[in-house]
């Protein structure tokens, strides 16, 4: 086992840290200081190579928040006020709940700071150092997030990339029912590739975790976070980066600099037999020197590491497992279908109802399932793609339909398939969840079409014509019990879809 790198003494993160927070120093300047007449600093909670953080109570609320001010050796230098001014709008533009949450920032008595909720947890690089290898499931859950933060930032307006992504940045929170629950912090470096130009220069990041681009001074994009994450889940899974420089080495730098530029990761199987194949082959993917040769954005990403974890539940899928990643690392563009199925109704937790859908109930199209049925039956059937190795068995539930037996209420069946509802199938296009269950189930029948979906019984290239999607939409809507709908938003559920000729029905599959 390589020997891990020492962790920082104290992380530079928007937390108390737990009980090994250090104490308060009575020399230290800002404690007890007011900002804006809004916050007073009570304690240090840590330092960075950019700032120092604080824990602040703020005077309206009575609550507590994270202050993170802007080292006092680095006021006068022009870029650190550029990177700091940054990382105050870049993640004030985030807000996905797996990112920290920027409440305020300004400057006070000639000082930047910046306000952001205040977490109570661990830095991941604590939660190693202290409990060691994650077992696989653990860290996947922890990846997941991560990978859901870094989407919503890679796919801003702003295309933020973090550039720092390591252990330290990194937070888990235990909230009711939702443990580990990650916080993504410290965007400081991040750079908005679209932006201003007052970005980064130099040597930045943690050199652990830096991919081959950064150091050599290439341009970087979001691969650029995905190899750093890829650094990240080999030391959860492992207990150690994949590149540590020996004990006898006098100087890091240089070591590292060859080793993540020339050097192929060490074997992750090898380190930890107990880790899956699909997930060790998922991870040395990430690690790919070539950034064309990792997934082209963290939502690919993800959903590589949803399949893998299939696989590694499932013997007989992980079996089958070849390439997953073959068709995913194409350039990070949709396939038209796929930009067309993006028009369905997805609407996330306060969201709303999609544009379309909207008009399409206004207007009150008439003969709505009339319609579905005629898509659904009179639709050239195409051959089905190839399957997801990862996907559970689907099978057809009525082998000849014009004998099956009719719906006392929606008369004779038309079609029937079986799906698993994925979590891809939960999430919108800005990687948010959907509240809505006939949403989720329309969404899983456009991924199907658009050709990334689980496969199902009843290919119709039809379907991917808006109306039709509308048409399932509404049906799901007006059908679904609410034990079924809650069961599909709380989970990830086989289900059975059977469709009749004046409506349908949603079946949940035991397993």
């Amino acid at each position: 086992m390589q020997t891990p790198p020492a962790a920082p003494a104290v992380p530079e993160t928007a937390s108390g840290g737990g009980d090994g927070a250090p104490p308060m120093a009575a020399s230290d300047p800002f404690i007890g200081r007011e900002l804006a007449g809004k916050y007073r600093v009570m304690r240090r909670l840590g330092a960075g190579g950019m700032g120092a953080v604080y824990q602040a109570l703020h005077l309206t609320t009575g609550g507590d928040v994270a202050l993170k001010f802007l080292h006092g050796t680095a006021i006068g230098d022009e870029n650190a006020v550029r990177r700091f001014q940054l990382e105050a709008q870049n993640v004030a533009a985030l807000r996905h709940a797996n990112t920290v949450r920027v409440i305020d920032f300004g400057v006070d008595q000639g000082t930047l700071y910046l306000v952001m909720e205040y977490l109570a947890g661990h830095p991941l690089s604590d939660v190693l150092l202290r409990d060691g290898p994650m077992p696989w499931l653990r860290a996947v859950h922890v990846l997941r997030q991560i990978l859901k933060s870094l989407w919503e930032a890679h796919e801003h307006p702003k295309h933020i990339i973090h550039r720092d992504i390591k252990p330290a940045n990194l937070f888990l929170v235990d909230l009711p029912g939702d443990k580990d629950h990650v916080r993504v912090v410290d965007f400081g470096i991040a750079r908005a590739l679209d932006g201003s130009g007052a970005g980064t220069q130099g040597l930045l990041g943690t050199p652990f975790y830096m991919a081959p681009e950064l150091w050599r001074g290439e341009t970087v994009d979001a691969r650029t976070d995905l190899y750093a994450l890829g650094c990240v889940a080999y030391q959860c899974l492992a207990g150690s980066p994949p590149f540590v420089p020996p004990p006898s080495a006098s100087d890091s730098l240089y070591p590292l600099l060859n080793m993540h530029l020339n050097e192929p990761p060490p074997s992750l199987r090898q380190a930890r037999p107990s880790v899956p194949g699909p997930i060790a082959e998922w991870v040395e993917r990430m690690l790919a020197k070539e950034p064309g040769q990792r997934p082209a954005s963290a939502r690919i990403a993800l959903e590589m590491l949803d399949a893998a974890a299939r696989a590694s539940n499932d013997p007989t899928l992980a079996a089958q497992w070849v390439d997953p990643a073959a068709p995913a690392l194409a350039p990070s563009s949709p396939p038209a279908t796929a930009r067309t199925a993006s028009a369905a109704p997805r609407p996330g937790a306060g969201r709303g109802l999609a544009p379309w859908l909207i008009v399409v109930i206004v207007l009150g199209a008439v003969g709505l399932l009339a319609g579905l049925i005629a898509v659904l039956s009179t639709g050239a059937r195409s051959p089905d793609p190839m399957p997801d190795p990862t996907a559970a068995p689907n099978t057809p539930l009525a082998e000849g339909v014009a004998s099956a037996p009719a719906h006392p209420t929606y008369g004779a069946l038309v079609r029937a398939y079986r799906t698993r509802l994925s979590t891809a199938d939960h999430l919108d296009e800005d990687g948010a969840s959907l509240d809505d269950a006939a949403a989720v189930v329309t969404l899983d029948r456009i991924r199907y079409h658009a050709g990334f979906g689980d496969p199902e019984d009843g290919a119709d290239d039809t379907f991917g014509v808006e109306a039709a999607q509308v048409q399932l939409y509404q049906s799901v809507h007006r059908s679904i019990d609410e034990a079924t709908r809650r069961a599909i938003l709380d989970g990830r559920p086989l289900v059975d879809i059977a469709i009749y000729e004046r409506g349908l029905t949603v079946r949940l599959v035991p397993e």
